[in-house]
């Protein structure tokens, strides 16, 4: 396990329904993070935006544009996470990949549709939860809706191990509800004892709904260690540590009234 992660988050615009502009904007970013980070991350649905009008076709299952994610992780050892909303039969999913560098997929589908914004209409939910592995790190996944439901996000402690370490959030979060992302984001990191990484996205979307980023790197304690600034497209980098982690719950350890 390594003592340290390497992170990188990309807060970028996101071309309306066009997985082929947005592929060669992120191609440019995840070379420059290359040798430099462990764990890169994009926001949800970075291929389309949040497309919820029965116009999304989404990408099959190991499709091109997915290889090429796989291609990019093993060819710069590094682990890529991407939101990218996928067709399984007759059914959508918004899905998190994890693309690992020794060449593995693994995914997560957002449990908590979001209604507001129909998307209960054309995509099915998740139904399990799942923990990613990178450099011994443990991470959970998350998608945008899902962030407001903290059962969902719940950390837990057995025989001396925590379920995870890092709560990972991809999102298209929305301007006017910039402060309630901060606020439940600060809150998860407190309640389960863990880092937590937040990557939003940018740019008004083809419904004219304003996204201002505000992506997030977050301690244990809540603290906010880095910030990307509102409104900007660009990446922002940050090493995790895992002994200042261990440290704090050994010291505070309310995971053991849990």
């Amino acid at each position: 396990m390594n003592e340290e992660l390497r992170i990188t988050l990309c807060q970028s615009d996101i071309a309306w329904n066009s997985p082929d502009e947005n592929m060669a904007r992120y191609e440019s970013y995840i070379r420059q993070a290359a040798g430099k980070s462990d764990l890169f991350l994009l926001p949800e649905m970075c291929l389309t935006g949040f497309v919820t009008d029965g116009t999304l076709t989404g990408e099959a299952t190991g499709s091109p544009r997915l290889q090429t994610f796989a291609s990019w992780a093993r060819q710069h050892d590094m682990g890529i996470i991407a939101g990218v909303a996928v067709r399984e039969k007759s059914l959508l999913y918004n899905r998190m990949h994890y693309f690992s560098p020794s060449g593995s997929t693994f995914h997560y589908d957002k449990r908590h549709l979001f209604r507001m914004g129909d998307e209960n209409g054309y995509f099915s939910p998740g139904k399990k939860k799942t923990v990613f592995h990178c450099k011994g790190w443990k991470l959970f996944p998350q998608i945008c809706y899902d962030l407001r439901f903290p059962e969902g996000c719940r950390n837990s402690y057995h025989n001396g191990t925590f379920l995870y370490d890092c709560l990972i959030v991809i999102a298209n979060w929305p301007h006017s509800r910039q402060q309630v992302l901060r606020t439940l984001a600060q809150a998860r990191a407190i309640e389960n004892e863990a880092y937590l990484l937040l990557v939003n996205r940018t740019g008004t979307d083809s419904n004219g709904i304003r996204h201002s980023g505000g992506s997030m790197i977050i301690d244990f304690k809540g603290n906010i260690i880095k910030e990307l600034p509102e409104g900007e497209e660009g990446t922002m980098s940050a090493t995790l540590s895992l002994s200042a982690l261990n440290e704090f719950r050994e010291k505070f350890p309310s995971h053991l009234d849990w």
